[in-house]
C-alpha cells in the first residue's frame, strides 16, 4: 500500500473513531423539547414561568414543582428554553430555567436570556443546572446545581421552592 493510501487510511479512521463517539455521545445525552402548557388559577397573586428542557429528571422536577405548588394562587406557564427570546420578563414575578450544561457551557438560548436581561431582572430569575459533575453553573449566576439524579428531585425542588417563595413576597 502506498504511503498516500495509508495516510489517506489513516486519516478516515481518526475521523470514524471521533464522529461516531460523539454522535453517541449527542444522541444518548442530548435534550429533548419540552411540551408548553399552562395552569391558571382564578385571581393569580403571582405570575411563575419555567423555562426547561425535555427530560426524565426535569420533567420530575416540574411535576413536583406544580404538586408542592398546587393550592397557592400561583399561575405557572411552562416552556422549552428555545422560547426565552420571546419572553417579556415584565410578565413574571419569577422565572425559573431549568437546563443542562452541554458542550461545557449553557446552553446559547440561556446564556443570551441573562446577557440580555437587566440586573433587577436578573434578581427575579432562579436557575437551575445540571451537569455530569453537578457543580457546573454560569459564572456570576447563583445557581442551583447537580446531576440530574432523580434521587435529588425532592431535595432541589425544596431549594428551587425556597427562592421562588422569597421572590413572592
Amino acid at each position: 500500500m502506498s504511503r498516500t493510501k495509508k495516510s489517506l487510511w489513516a486519516i478516515v479512521m481518526i475521523v470514524v473513531f471521533l464522529v461516531v463517539p460523539l454522535n453517541w455521545y449527542i444522541a444518548r445525552y442530548s435534550m429533548e423539547r419540552a411540551e408548553s402548557f399552562e395552569v391558571l388559577v382564578a385571581n393569580p397573586q403571582h405570575q411563575l414561568l419555567i423555562a426547561t428542557q425535555g427530560s426524565e429528571y426535569k420533567d420530575a422536577v416540574v411535576a413536583s414543582l406544580l404538586a408542592q405548588m398546587k393550592g397557592m394562587p400561583v399561575s405557572i406557564k411552562v416552556i422549552d428554553i428555545s422560547g426565552l427570546p420571546a419572553v417579556d420578563t415584565n410578565d413574571w414575578d419569577a422565572l425559573l430555567i431549568l437546563h443542562t450544561w452541554e458542550q461545557w457551557r449553557a446552553p446559547e438560548v440561556v446564556e443570551q436570556f441573562i446577557d440580555r436581561s437587566a440586573p433587577a431582572v436578573i434578581d427575579k430569575v432562579i436557575v437551575h443546572t445540571t451537569s455530569g459533575n453537578g457543580e457546573s453553573a454560569m459564572e456570576g449566576i447563583d445557581a442551583i446545581t447537580s446531576a440530574s439524579l432523580i434521587t435529588d428531585v425532592s431535595a432541589n425542588v425544596s431549594l428551587i421552592v425556597q427562592r421562588i417563595n422569597q421572590l413572592f413576597k
